[in-house]
C-alpha cells in the first residue's frame, strides 16, 4: 500500500517537473538562422590612406529595424555606435575587409563611408552571395531616395549580381539603383510610390507622378499595371492611407484599369478578391513586403571596369527555428503535461482511500 502510494506520488512529481521544463522552454528566444562571412571594399578613387567605416542594418515587415553593432544585432542604437571600422588588407591599402552578418528572412543593407571626407556610397543590398566578393564604386552619383538634393556613389560587386545599389523610386519619382532586396515586393513599391507621389511637385515645380514615370516604374520593376492595381487596392482601410478614396480614380487612369471600385468598405474590397490588410512600411533606405519578387528589374546604374579581387569566404550557419514556434509548442506541451499530472493525482487519492 505504502510502496504503491510512494510510486504514484513520484510519478506525479515527475509530471509536474516536466511541465515546468516545458514552460521554461517556451520562453526561450530562439534567434533566426543567419550567415556570416567576409567581404572586401575597393577604396578606388578615395584616398587609399583614409580609414573606411561601414554601417549595416536589416529590415523586415512588421519588425523594428536591426543594426549590426560590434558583432551583434541591436535595435534603437544611436547612429554613431553603428559605425564599424574596416581593416585594411595587409600589404594593400587600396582594399579593406570586414566580417558581416546576414539574418535569414530579412533585407540587409550596407553603406561604405570615408571617415576623413564624409563621402559615402548609396544603400547597397547585401546577400550571402557577397561573401568572398569585392565591392567597387561606380562613376555614377545616385539621387538620395528621400532628399533629391543629396547624392551618393553607386556600388557593385565583382560576382554577386543580386547585390549593389538598392533599386528604389525616389521622392521625385525617379528610378535609381539596380538591385532588389530579397524580400522586396515590386508591386508594393510601385503602388506605394503612386500613393505617395500622386499630385506632388518637386522643388523645381515638376510633377513627380506622370504617365511617363508610372510606365517607367512598372517596366523597371518587372511587373504589370494590373498587378500594381491589385496591390494598390489593399491600401484601402490601412492606417495612414486615409485619403485612399480620393486617389483611386487618378490611379486607375494612370494604370489603365477599368471598372468601378467601392472604396466605402474594406469588406466590399475583400469580396472582390483583394486583401484589405496587406501593406508595408517605407524608409529612406528600403521598403518591405511578404510577396515574392517578379522578373529581374532594369539596371539603371552605369558601372566602371571591374578589378577582380578574391578573398576567402568564411560562412557559418547558426540556429534555426523561431521563437513563435517554440512558444506555441511549449505551451501545448505544458497544458498536456498538467492534465496528465492532474489525472495522476486523482488516481493517487482513490488508491489512498482504498
Amino acid at each position: 500500500m505504502n510502496k504503491k502510494f510512494i510510486s504514484v506520488i513520484m510519478a506525479a512529481t515527475l509530471a509536474l517537473s516536466s511541465a515546468a521544463i516545458c514552460a521554461s522552454a517556451a520562453e526561450v528566444d530562439i534567434q533566426p538562422s543567419k550567415e556570416s562571412g567576409k567581404i572586401r571594399f575597393d577604396k578606388g578613387k578615395w584616398d587609399h590612406g583614409h580609414s573606411i567605416c561601414f554601417y549595416i542594418w536589416a529590415t523586415k515587415e512588421g519588425e523594428k529595424d536591426q543594426f549590426w553593432v560590434q558583432g551583434n544585432w541591436q535595435e534603437d542604437a544611436k547612429w554613431a555606435s553603428k559605425k564599424i571600422i574596416a581593416d585594411d588588407v595587409e600589404g594593400d591599402t587600396q582594399y579593406c575587409e570586414m566580417e558581416v552578418d546576414i539574418m535569414d528572412g530579412w533585407n540587409t543593407f550596407i553603406i561604405f563611408n570615408d571617415i576623413n571626407t564624409g563621402d559615402q556610397t548609396f544603400d547597397c543590398v547585401l546577400t550571402p552571395n557577397a561573401f568572398g566578393d569585392t565591392a567597387h564604386m561606380t562613376d555614377e552619383m545616385i539621387e538620395n531616395p528621400e532628399d533629391s538634393e543629396k547624392q551618393c556613389i553607386g556600388v557593385y560587386f565583382d560576382s554577386a549580381n543580386d547585390c549593389g545599389s538598392h533599386l528604389v523610386i525616389t521622392s521625385t519619382g525617379n528610378v535609381v539603383g539596380n538591385a532588389l532586396a530579397p524580400n522586396d515586393d515590386p508591386n508594393w513599391i510601385v503602388a506605394n510610390a503612386l500613393y505617395k507621389l500622386l499630385g506632388k511637385m518637386d522643388k523645381s515645380g515638376v510633377e513627380c507622378c506622370t504617365q511617363e514615370k508610372v510606365d517607367n516604374w512598372v517596366s523597371a520593376f518587372g511587373t504589370t499595371k494590373e498587378a500594381v492595381w491589385e496591390k494598390f487596392q489593399t491600401f484601402d482601410g490601412q492606417e495612414g492611407r486615409e485619403d485612399y478614396a480620393a486617389k483611386v480614380d487618378d490611379v486607375k487612369k494612370l494604370l489603365g484599369v477599368g471598372g468601378e471600385t467601392d472604396t466605402t468598405s474594406s469588406e466590399t474590397t475583400s469580396s472582390e478578391g483583394t486583401s484589405s490588410t496587406e501593406g508595408g512600411t517605407s524608409s529612406s533606405t528600403s521598403s518591405s513586403s511578404t510577396s515574392s519578387t517578379s522578373s529581374k528589374s532594369t539596371t539603371t546604374t552605369t558601372t566602371t571596369s571591374k578589378t577582380t579581387t578574391t578573398t576567402s569566404a568564411v560562412t557559418t550557419t547558426g540556429e534555426t527555428d523561431t521563437a513563435a514556434t517554440g512558444d506555441v509548442t511549449g505551451t501545448a506541451a505544458f497544458a498536456g503535461v498538467l492534465l496528465a499530472a492532474a489525472a495522476t493525482i486523482v488516481v493517487t487519492r482513490k488508491k489512498v482511500e482504498e
